[in-house]
């Protein structure tokens, strides 16, 4: 039954329901002195097209970008400094730049540049300057309003123009048709202060004709504060209620809601779906329906709701382009709300719990046959839901104080899991039942449940911490007996049984089990240890089952008994302490630690939802979660209660805004002379090279939720997430250009429209410069080219050195071979020759005979032996019949050794005219080639060929060995070849080499000669 002080507190809400409206799930932001503002007492609020919220007081002009403001105020010491120190309206012109007005004149801001120009009107006192400007027409002229004057100001010759001058005295409240700015004005409505009047403007040639629009009657009545011009009529409001003037007559007059009085409405502004606010002196906000001319809302200040308005007391009312309201309240600051957003349902707030005397701290919620919600306390039992989430009343007699668990089970019956055991409650009788204890063993962490579930034909499976129970009903009496199979004394939580019967059972930070019931024995399946707790599970199709727990949330596949995968943070999940899981239609929603997690079962994609959003806090519960059978989702938490309509969640398209709000050079301020936000491009000196950049992300639906990706082109390889308003910083950047790229992502996913540019150059050092580069390069050129010419000049001269010191060696192998021809060879002739001419004149015995010729043989074998000498030791000897016969000679000699295969080709019709160095030379080269050929070539054949041709000496070695790569240094560059180079450039000839690997080597040789070189001839010998 519900105790008398809750039925007290019950009606009293419902009586304040039924005679006024009740607050709605608005969640305000406040902006007060305490984070940012500059005073309590604000006048003005308007959104520029960059994005910021200018908002003027009596104590600075603020700029507001979600997170902080910066104030300006009047700087006696600065030349471009606001002036004055009571500000009000604000327009924009189409430059993006502000008129402001203020006690103390007219300020314009340049934006391009960050500085403030004041205009006065000259021939005024300082104390008649106070203006407030309204518009700015076709012409780029700003209307202002001016005591009962206004006036017209030309930005171009920057003069001021009285357009009209009311003989009413008071401050004029204005609004013009139409509102747009930049639009010629058609009609301007005035109000003057304590006068129940309104006045039509018809604007000809610059000159304002006024005319009474409507007088209310009798005389003294409450004068009017505020209208808005709307197609067809005006809306006007005063100390006496709200009227709507439809162009002949007032149609409707609204000053009432619920039999309460609406009095004092001092500020009016439609939003973007035609929605009527209406701001109070006294009773706050209200919203009215222009259709049917009805009040729906009603917002006021509670000092129990953190999210309620700060105050009742509205000076100001406005709307910008993304549909958030922004209201200022008199003495609190600036209030505001995304109309756009999605907001959650918050029931049982901690306002509402104080008042009907309650706990708040939901743990468990179960929907009754009837529609009611039950939800289990932590301290006050059940309390009972209808079907609007207001509380009807409570089961608290009877009942342990702490609910664990609620459960509905196939018969409407509601079982109740405690630590003081089970009950039961017929939810018509609303009796209570408890389920008798089990025998002896049946301990007392056995009787404390955390949780029941039915799992076929009327058993009922039940969690305790001390083993798993089964309930059966018979006879109208309950039995509970354990189930075995499973280890004793573990705390077990949650169970669940799919479509094929397997049974799933949860143990305090051990994982879980799979197994089917035979009887009352469980047979484990698998087992699934995990250093974790399970939560909850939710079966998705014949393969798929969702495990929430305090590790993430786990994919299961039924048939394979595997668990697929486990989403965590690193997958987008805001929090892996995962309590419940409710499905709706393709998502998948988590409550968790940290708020409620919607996963999109198609791909993946995963939004967050935080108590931004109106969620009772970020913190929800275990079996704290329901799906209604209208499609409506619960969960709860420890703050009350939220619920929500899947397909009421529109997205949020208004993409976030993206502003350069600070830059530094070397870490210190840096003035470019233009606006930071401005830039387009910067250029920086070679020692500027450590730059920091300071974003704001521009969105106000959510800000703290902003975040910022950036990458610097040249640079990074790849986008870089951070925080909104967090600081980019980039240290001893290399000399350069680059492109510093960023974008914006609000709490919706919603990307910025347009990607943020700017061109960054880091100047070179004149020592990089491309002038001090190519002069340093020209000069090392001029100098690498003297010291390697005087480098081949000393080699050459060494390699010339070295060959005269060859060939005087050669001339002196010559010299000796000679000798040794010449002397010792034609002495042996001699001998020769004489011993045969001696034999014939002698008659020896046949023995002696024999001896003799054997003899003879022998010297002759001598003789031949020293001729072979004498010509192996000169080349010269060798060359005495021509460079063609030694050539000739020399490859016949490798040819009958077996070593290689050559032949010797001549194909020239003229005698080669050569000297003995040249032939020296020539025969040298030759000689080296085919050296290298039977060392390095694993030729089998090998082809020399000699011609003539236009006085040069053409030839050509070439054989079938193994080959080389030409353009590898090291194949050509042995010592060998370095000899063969060096005689060749003594002889002023050319060599060139091409070689196929594997298929051998040519090289051709081309040496000029001709008639002035002399012949040497040959000597005989």
């Amino acid at each position: 039954m519900i105790p008398a002080r809750l039925l007290i507190g019950i009606c009293l809400i419902l009586t304040c329901q039924v005679c006024f409206c009740r607050q709605n799930s608005l969640l305000f932001n406040h902006l007060t002195v305490n984070n940012g503002l500059s005073q309590g007492v604000n006048n003005c609020i308007y959104k520029d097209s960059r994005g910021y919220v200018w908002i003027s007081s009596f104590d600075g002009l603020n700029r507001y970008d979600g997170i902080s403001c910066l104030i300006y105020r009047e700087d006696q010491q600065k030349l471009h400094s606001i002036k004055g120190t009571l500000f009000l309206n604000i327009t924009e012109d189409s430059h993006g730049n502000l008129w402001i007005g203020s006690n103390k004149g007219l300020n314009f801001y340049n934006r391009q540049l960050n500085q403030f120009v004041n205009y006065q009107m000259p021939d005024r006192k300082a104390d008649d300057q106070l203006f407030s400007p309204f518009y700015i027409d076709d012409k780029e002229r700003i209307w202002i309003q001016s005591g009962s004057d206004i006036l017209l100001f030309d930005p171009y010759t920057k003069k001021f123009r009285v357009v009209s001058h009311f003989q009413v005295p008071g401050n004029l409240f204005i609004k013009t048709v139409p509102a747009a700015p930049f639009n010629k004005p058609e009609a301007i409505y005035a109000i003057v202060n304590n006068t129940p009047q309104v006045y039509k403007g018809i604007l000809k040639s610059d000159t304002l004709n006024w005319q009474s629009l409507l007088t209310m009657e009798p005389a003294g009545i409450p004068g009017f504060t505020c209208l808005l011009p709307v197609p067809g009529g005006l809306w006007i409001g005063g100390p006496a209620g709200l009227l709507y003037y439809n162009n002949k007559d007032i149609s409707h007059r609204i000053d009432a809601s619920g039999g309460k009085k609406i009095e004092d409405i001092k500020t009016l502004t439609f939003d973007s779906k035609g929605k009527l606010w209406i701001g109070t002196l006294r009773q706050g906000l209200f919203k009215l329906d222009t259709l049917h001319k009805i009040i729906t809302d009603h917002y006021y200040a509670s000092s129990r709701n953190p999210y309620s308005l700060s105050g009742n007391q509205i000076q100001y009312l406005y709307t910008d382009a993304e549909n958030h309201l922004w209201a200022a309240i008199w003495g609190k600051g600036v209030d505001y709300v995304s109309l756009e957003k999605f907001r959650f349902n918050h029931h049982l707030t901690r306002e509402e719990s104080e008042q009907l005397g309650v706990n708040n701290f939901m743990r468990s919620i179960v929907e009754t046959d009837d529609h009611q919600f039950w939800c289990g306390t932590q301290s006050n039992g059940i309390l009972i839901l209808d079907k609007e989430k207001q509380v009807s009343g409570s089961i608290s007699t009877g009942l342990p104080p702490a609910i664990e668990h609620l459960y509905k089970d196939s018969k409407g019956t509601i079982w109740v899991a405690t630590f003081a055991g089970l009950f039961t409650i017929d939810p018509l009788s609303r009796k209570i039942t408890q389920v008798p204890f089990p025998p002896a063993a049946y301990t007392v962490p056995g009787r404390q449940f955390n949780f029941i579930m039915e799992i076929t034909g009327g058993i009922l499976l039940a969690s305790s911490n001390a083993g798993l129970y089964l309930v059966k009903k018979e006879k109208n009496t309950y039995s509970i007996h354990a189930v075995k199979g499973l280890p004793e004394r573990d705390v077990y939580l949650t169970s669940f049984c799919d479509q094929t019967g397997t049974v799933y059972v949860s143990r305090a930070f051990k994982g879980f089990m799979a197994g089917t019931l035979l009887g009352d024995s469980f047979i484990v399946k698998k087992n699934f240890p995990y250093q974790a707790t399970i939560k909850c599970f939710y079966e998705n199709n014949d393969t798929t089952l969702w495990i929430g727990s305090t590790i993430g949330l786990l994919q299961y596949h039924k048939r394979l008994m595997t668990v697929e995968k486990i989403i965590t943070t690193s997958n987008g999940l805001s929090n892996q302490y995962v309590y419940g899981l409710l499905p709706d239609k393709e998502d998948l929603w988590l409550s968790t630690n940290a708020g409620i997690n919607r996963l999109r079962l198609s791909d993946g994609n995963i939004t967050i939802f935080n108590a931004g959003d109106g969620l009772q806090s970020n913190e929800f519960n275990t079996y704290s979660f329901c799906k209604a059978s209208n499609g409506e989702l619960l969960f709860g938490g420890v703050n009350g209660l939220n619920s929500f309509y899947p397909s009421a969640i529109q997205a949020y398209t208004y993409p976030p805004r993206l502003q350069l709000s600070a830059l530094q050079v070397n870490d210190a301020a840096f003035t470019t002379g233009v606006n930071e936000g401005e830039l387009k491009t910067l250029e920086l000196k070679p020692q500027e090279n450590t730059i920091s950049f300071q974003f704001t992300v521009l969105d106000f639906a959510n800000p703290a939720s902003n975040r910022l990706f950036y990458t610097l082109k040249g640079y990074d390889k790849a986008w870089i997430a951070a925080a909104n308003k967090s600081v980019i910083r980039y240290a001893n950047l290399p000399a350069g250009d680059y492109v510093l790229e960023a974008k914006a992502i609000n709490a919706e996913n919603v990307e910025s429209k347009n990607l943020y540019t700017l061109s960054i150059t880091v100047q070179k050092p004149w020592w990089k410069s491309w002038w001090f580069i190519t002069l340093l390069l020209l000069t090392t050129a001029g100098v690498l080219f003297i010291v390697i010419k005087a480098y081949l000049k000393r080699k050459l001269e060494q390699q010339k050195i070295i060959m005269e010191r060859e060939l005087a060696i050669e001339q002196e192998r010559t010299k000796m071979a000679r000798e040794l021809h010449d002397g010792l060879g034609s002495k042996l002739s001699g001998i020769k020759h004489s011993f045969s001419a001696f034999k014939k004149g002698l008659q020896l015995p046949e023995e002696q005979d024999g001896a003799f010729e054997v003899n003879i043989g022998r010297l002759n074998e001598s003789i031949l032996e020293l001729r072979n000498l004498s010509h192996s030791l000169s080349t010269e000897l060798s060359l005495q019949h021509g460079l063609e016969y030694a050539l000739r000679d020399y490859c016949n000699s490798i040819h009958q050794s077996g070593a290689l295969t050559i032949s010797f080709r001549i194909l020239h019709t003229e005698q080669a005219i050569l000297t003995t160095e040249q032939s020296f030379h020539i025969f040298r080269v030759v000689q080296e080639l085919l050296q290298n050929t039977l060392r390095h070539a694993q030729a089998s054949g090998a082809i020399v060929q000699m011609s003539i041709h236009n006085s040069h000496l053409m030839i050509t070695v070439e054989d079938n060995g193994k080959g080389f790569d030409p353009t590898v240094k090291g194949d050509v560059q042995g010592i060998g070849l370095i000899n063969i180079q060096a005689r060749i450039k003594l002889l002023k000839g050319k060599i060139a080499y091409r070689s196929v690997f594997n298929e051998g080597t040519t090289v051709d040789i081309e040496i000029p000669i001709g008639p002035q070189n002399p012949v040497d001839h040959p000597k005989n010998g």
